[in-house]
Parts: structure tokens; sequence; C-alpha cells
């Protein structure tokens, strides 16, 4: 590749002499004229219908930051007592630069998990993931520390980018700085036709096509190439094992346009693979009464109180012991279901929506049980992935009080919060028994319809000293396997084998 492909050039471009940078800060007193701008009793900005639906442009400099949606600014204990942005699902920022300008990088200030949903809808960059900066605030009555934090976005265009917050869970936002700097080059206009791309191992994908003004030359990359490989000239993607890379497309200035980069998020799952995915994120809930349900299964209940859970059967008497008002509870989703029941160990068995660390989640109460299958005929499970509320701090006691059964085995993940279970045989139905309870914002099962190695071999050159590559039966590649039956690959010559 030439001078890039273009987190550097990006780097360079950012720090450059000539680069000014636009702040927008919401804790200012009374920025943008904010205090005289129509609101409600609850401080919600309020458009001409009085509806709390807003298109606000603020601007600094030749940036615009176009607020769209429902926001408002609200005082913050937990921020020393700061007056912030709040924003909520779906409301979305729009940046654009003035004419001759172009910018450069975007960055959004806040706090630990308080804007882990935001991301980029439109534009061709990516907004990463948190960084602390070192800076702490304290809440203004307990004097307990929050760590400040940023999420950045490398660019090079005049706009528009738009940034949504895509979940149901409160951004706070305190400042956003915009580097920018003049260009007389036009736009590459360098574009994906999608920003994500599920693929199949084993199966024809169409992927993702590239469009550009620009008449230079394309580089390609993929950030992760033990999941995909890519020509860096042609473009042609090897899928190599299921995961997640980023590809990414770039070229250098040339005739007049600028330079450029796009990518996309590509997912490689493996053959026939289906996710059923239970979001236990999204409630509806009573504005008077407080009371409520999980707006996808209704049977779980919701109060603001926390006073009651799913747990009485009607036509059952007794006190309260473990597990003797405990009726199943049985959910659906994409040819799977999911049963709630009591494991018969310790606790009582129950279940609620709730939301735990200001995150909406499902919790389960002590000794709750969950048996998961696929409904559909001949399926098979590829694993089950289990997601813990990340701003809750019992990970480690929910992943040491899990029990499963002999059918399957459990590993997690401290960094994603992530708790897998892996089937040892095929058909094999999930059973995980959550003894210490657990606060989970959704489940992901993964299953095949139809029976199948799960290996796909990739293209593979003729040479024989290609080292060995070994996978379990589900398609994952193991580095160092050990006590079972793998699948050996090297060269274009696939084998079962056992090892010791």
């Amino acid at each position: 590749m030439k001078k890039i492909l273009l987190t550097l050039a990006a780097a360079a471009f950012c720090c450059s002499a000539w680069a000014e940078t636009a702040v927008f800060d919401f804790t200012a007193e009374n920025p943008w004229n904010w205090n005289s701008l129509k609101k409600d009793k609850d401080n919600y900005l309020l458009n001409d219908q009085d509806k709390r639906d807003v298109k606000l442009p603020i601007t600094e400099a030749p940036v615009t930051i176009e607020l769209n949606g429902k926001m408002r600014r609200q005082l913050q204990r937990a921020y020393g007592a700061l007056e912030c942005l709040c924003v909520y699902q779906n409301t979305s920022l729009t940046f654009t630069c003035a004419d001759g300008y172009k910018m450069t990088d975007i960055t959004i200030y806040s706090a630990t998990n308080k804007i882990p949903s935001l991301q980029v809808t439109e534009g061709e960059t990516t907004l990463e993931e948190a960084v602390e900066t070192g800076v702490v605030y304290n809440h203004s009555e307990t004097g307990v520390e929050l760590a400040q934090i940023t999420r950045s976005a490398m660019c090079n265009t005049a706009g528009p980018i738009v940034i949504t917050d895509t979940e149901n869970v409160t951004g706070v936002i305190t400042s956003i700085e915009v580097t920018y700097e003049a260009s007389t080059l036009k736009d590459a206009d360098l574009k994906w036709s999608v920003k994500e791309f599920t693929a199949y191992m084993g199966q024809d994908n169409a992927f993702p096509t590239l469009t550009k003004a620009t008449t230079a030359p394309i580089d390609y990359m993929s950030e992760n190439e033990e999941v995909a490989t890519v020509d860096a000239t042609t473009g042609a993607i090897t899928l190599v094992a299921p995961g997640e890379t980023k590809i990414i497309a770039g070229c250098d200035a040339a005739d007049g346009f600028d330079w450029a980069e796009a990518s996309y998020i590509l997912t490689v799952k493996r053959q026939g693979e289906i996710s059923a995915v239970y979001n236990f994120q999204d409630f509806t809930i009573d504005s008077d009464t407080k009371l409520g349900y999980m707006t996808d299964y209704p049977d779980i209940p919701y109060d603001g109180n926390k006073s009651f859970w799913w747990t009485t059967n009607p036509n059952e008497e007794g006190t309260y012991a473990a597990g003797s008002q405990f009726k199943p509870l049985t959910i659906t989703n994409e040819g799977t279901q999911l049963t709630f029941q009591w494991g018969g160990i310790s606790g009582h068995g129950n279940l609620r929506a709730t939301t735990t660390s200001k995150v909406n989640n499902l919790q389960l109460g002590g000794g709750t049980a969950i048996a998961i299958k696929p409904t559909v005929a001949d399926a098979t499970l590829y694993d089950v992935v289990v997601y813990i509320n990340n701003g809750n701090s019992k990970f480690d006691q929910t992943v040491d009080g899990l029990e499963t059964n002999d059918e399957g085995t459990i590993s997690s993940d401290t960094e994603a919060n992530t708790i897998t279970w892996t089937p040892k045989t095929d058909n094999s139905e999930c059973y995980l028994d959550f003894e210490g309870g657990a606060y989970i914002t959704k489940i992901s099962v993964n299953y095949k319809k139809a029976a199948s190695s799960g290996i796909t071999a990739p293209a593979i050159s003729e040479d024989t000293e290609v080292p060995a590559e070994y996978f379990n039966l589900q398609g994952i590649r193991v580095a160092n396997p050990a006590n079972g039956l793998f699948i050996k690959r090297q060269g274009k010559t696939a084998t079962k084998v056992f090892i010791k």
C-alpha cells in the first residue's frame, strides 16, 4: 500500500499545524442561549407543536451540530452537579462543516458507561470505544468518583456525519470537540453500500459494494485477518473463521480529489447459522403508576418499586418455600425457546424486568434456571451467549454461581461481560442455573437447521509447509487443542483427529 491505509494518515492530518478545534461545551452557563429556548416542565426542548422532537442547530466556527429528537440539559450530581446534555433513544447529532472546510476528528466527552450506545449511522467513519482521560468527576453529595471518558471518530469530510443513540439508555454528554481545517479538494465520496454485513462460511455471499468519485486506485485491508482476509488490490474477501472484523477501503489524494477511507463491519458466522437474539432492555411503563412489562415479553413484569416478581402460581397454595410458588415461563424467538424455571438447588427461582445501574435488564433471582433449545426440526445448537449488564459489578459472582449439566461447557469473558455455553454433542439442550441470580441485557441463541461440519476451508496455497490448524466441532479455531475430537486442517486437507 502507498502512504496509507488510512489510520496513520488521518492521525497526521488531525495533528497538522493548520488544524483548528470547535468546542461545544454543554456544561457552560446558558450555551447557545439555551435558557430562553422553549421547554416543558421536565426541561425537555419543545418544537413548534409543543412536542419533544426538535431540530436545533448549534454552531461554533465553521462547524454545525444539529440536535435531532428528544433531549434536555439536566443537572447531573454524579458529574459534580454540572448541567449536561441528555440524549435518548433515536436522538441523533448531525455534524457538518461550512463550504471550504472539512472535519478531521470528532471527540465526545462523557463518563464511564454513559454513552455506550452512540453509533455512527451515516457518514464514512466509526465511533471508537471509550478511552479514559485521567480526569474524574466527584458526586456532589457522596463524593464518589466517576471517570471521564472520550469516544472519538477520525474522519475527512465536510459531512454530514450522523451519530445516533441506538438503545434505550440515556446518554450524557458534557462537551464535544470537532477538529477541522480548510480544504480546496473535492470529496472522494468513498462509500460502501452498507455499514454492517453478515457472511456465512461455506455459502455464497453477495458482499457489499464500494462506490467512489475519485480517480485514485483503492487499497483494501481487513482489521482482523483471523476472521477474514482481503486482497489488497481487488478487495476479494476470503472467510477464515467465525467472528467480527472491519473491512477498510482507502485511497490517496489525486486529480483534485481528497484522500478518503470507508469501512464496514463484517460478521462471519458458521455454515447455516441462525441467531435468535432475546433483547431484555425495552420496557413499556405507565407514567402514572410506574408499573409495566418487558415490551417484547409482556409476561415479564416491571415495577418501579421492585415489589413483585414473576413467581406466584395461582393453582398452588403454600408458603414461600424455595420453588413452591414459581411456575415456569416460556418465551420464544425465531425458532427457539427459553423456559425459566426453578433450578431445584438453591433460592426461590423468580424473575422481573428492572433497571440496574441505570440499564434496563432482566433480573433473575437466586436459583432461577433457563432451559434453551431450538424448536425447528433437525436443528442443532452452536452455542448460547448471555450478555450480563456491564453496569453491574457482580459479574464474577454471577459466573461463580452458574451451573450447567453434562451436555455443555461454560466460558466467560470479563471484558465483554459475556457467558458462553457450548454443547459437547449435537442436538444438546442448553441448561443454565443461576444460583446466585443475574442481571441480563440479552441472550443470543446460535443454531443451525441441519447438521454440517461447521468447517469450510478458505483457499490455501499448495505449500506443503503450511502449519496445521485445529477447530472444534462448532467451527471455532482452537490454539492449543487437548482432550477431545477436533478437525485438523493442513493445506487443502481437513481430517478429524482425537487428541488426548
